[in-house]
């Protein structure tokens, strides 16, 4: 199982930073995205609030799939 999760990490944060890069081209003067707001935070200072930023993603996504598989289903949700 370690050698799946370590991929699937290497590719998860590969696809965040080409995220980023498209994020940068796409703000404009007065709007900004998250992605951004976090690059631009981790830039300039080093502490714990984005680790804390992605407890939080992560956990809203967690509870988002578990309401989804406790009323519809993940497999009908996903149309299969």
């Amino acid at each position: 199982m370690l050698p799946g999760l370590i991929a699937a990490a290497a590719l998860a944060f590969l696809a965040s930073f080409d995220e980023v890069v498209i994020s940068l081209f796409l703000v404009g003067p007065r709007v900004t995205t998250l992605p951004i707001e976090v690059f631009h935070y981790v830039e300039y200072r080093a502490d714990p609030q984005v680790s804390a930023l992605s407890v939080v993603l992560i956990g809203f996504t967690v509870a988002l799939i578990v309401v989804i598989e406790r009323s519809l289903g993940v497999m009908r949700a996903l149309g299969r």
